[in-house]
């Protein structure tokens, strides 16, 4: 039975109805692509389609439902350049026997594009089936446009063929190829880490500045991965550090979802930063020398100690948690009552400060000695005078025999000179008051001539 062209379509369409649904049946690592079976070469041929003809219509049933072929992801001509980015190509496509026109030409997009096809027939019935992208092959009517649009999401050249055979003897060269090219993306570049140092603790918020970088990336500092990344932009990822298990630079790698990757050195990782907790007791005399206990974490060995800025003594570094110490003498400009800040500042320059931590307690104004403790009754003899209790804090004043002395200066809390005023022959009471404090030293000083002096120093 002679059968007609027409009928030959109809049956075709049905083969392929039936082989993609056996396509879908199909599973497992023995699926096997539905253009070399050879029933179906068989049957094709009982219809008096050529080979070249049956090979693109076999190409049909097998996208009906088949997963393309290695031979359709083939990678083709990779383009460098930012994968975020893409294109808007459109076509028009001429459909006549026996050829199709595209304009532009070659039929060639970049992976990512949005591909639009405006499809005109201008004598006969065509159709256009186009593996991948165009699958659910369109009928092109004359002088009918008919419009596909798709994204090329996958790199590879693929076949594009007339599916109407009634359109002539040389339907079997409506055929051609649709190339895909893939894009590959520039690989992450880093240029600056802010900051670019922290403690092994880790958890520090940083932000890494550069270019290139994809949503989805990944950061490693040194071995360990990074975490809360968030790629904020092409140009920033904001990430907090990993812990370190030792201090010292790390290389940061920055890998993009493409698997590219840079690499830049380096963040530099630090022991972490001392810190102060308790200073005990709170307080102690203004001379100094209180053992104090500072508790704390993060001491270092060789670490040091100031209270009220001035270096303590006998500093130990008893543990990571606390350090033992001296207060040194308090400074003299300022009252005792004032509280002190302590610091603790490890090797590596890290400095932990307590506020307020430490109150030096002033004890009474006392005088122990007057040194030289006589002079010419024409005054200007240069005195020291140590005891207790000094302190410029407040204005100081000295008197001999109720006479001011000048120059008066507090050296520290326990020493102060003055030049003696002019006065009288005879021992004189020396009185030192700081603010409503006051100590004398009766007849402290001596005012003789040279004879009174020598008879004094006889004695």
């Amino acid at each position: 039975m002679i059968m007609s062209m027409r009928h030959k379509s109809l049956l075709l369409a049905a083969m392929l109805c039936f082989a993609a649904t056996l396509s879908m049946a199909q599973t497992g690592p023995e699926r096997k692509p539905l253009h070399q079976a050879t029933s179906l070469d068989v049957l094709m041929s009982s219809l008096g389609l050529s080979a070249e003809h049956r090979h693109h219509e076999a190409m049909a049933v097998r996208d009906a439902g088949a997963t393309p072929g290695p031979e359709s992801t083939a990678l083709v001509a990779p383009v460098t350049g930012d994968a975020t980015e893409s294109a808007v190509k459109t076509f028009t496509v001429t459909a006549r026997q026996f050829d199709f026109t595209f304009s532009p030409s070659p039929f060639v997009v970049n992976e990512g594009d949005s591909v639009t096809l405006n499809i005109t027939s201008v004598d006969v019935t065509h159709g256009f089936f186009l593996e991948q992208y165009a699958t659910n092959s369109a009928v092109l009517q004359k002088n009918k446009t008919v419009t596909i649009k798709f994204v090329a999401n996958v790199p590879g050249s693929f076949t594009y063929f007339c599916t109407e055979s009634s359109c002539g003897t040389g339907h079997t060269n409506m055929n051609g190829t649709f190339i895909v090219n893939a894009v590959v993306a520039d690989p992450p570049a880093i240029s600056g880490i802010s900051p670019a140092s922290g403690s092994i603790i880790g958890g520090l918020p940083v932000t890494i500045t550069g270019a290139n970088f994809q949503s989805g990336a990944t950061v490693k500092f040194g071995a360990n991965n990074g975490l809360g990344v968030n790629a904020t932009s092409s140009t920033s990822i904001s990430v907090n550090t990993p812990a370190a298990n030792s201090p010292g630079p790390v290389a940061v790698t920055v890998t993009n979802p493409d698997s590219q990757s840079g690499t830049f050195s380096s963040f530099t990782y630090t022991l972490p930063a001392p810190l102060i907790g308790s200073v005990t007791p709170a307080s102690g005399p203004i001379t100094g020398g209180t053992p104090i206990t500072i508790g704390g974490a993060n001491f270092q060995s060789g670490a040091t100690v100031t209270v009220g800025g001035l270096a303590a003594t006998n500093v130990t570094v008893v543990s990571a948690t606390s350090i033992t110490a001296k207060t040194p003498q308090g400074p003299a400009s300022e009252q005792a009552n004032v509280p002190k800040d302590v610091s603790v500042t490890n090797p590596d320059g890290q400095v932990a400060t307590r506020t307020a931590a430490f109150t030096y307690t002033a004890p009474p104004v006392t005088i122990a000695a007057v040194l030289p403790n006589f002079g010419p009754p024409a005054g200007g003899t240069v005195v020291t005078i140590t005891g207790a209790g000094f302190t410029s804090g407040v204005i100081p004043s000295v008197t001999f025999g109720g006479v001011a002395g000048t120059n008066v200066s507090v050296v520290d809390t326990g020493t102060i000179h003055a030049t003696t005023p002019a006065h009288g022959p005879g021992a004189v009471d020396v009185v030192v008051t700081i603010g409503s404090a006051s100590a004398s030293s009766f007849s402290g000083f001596t005012y003789a001539t040279s004879e009174s002096r020598r008879r004094l120093v006889k004695r």
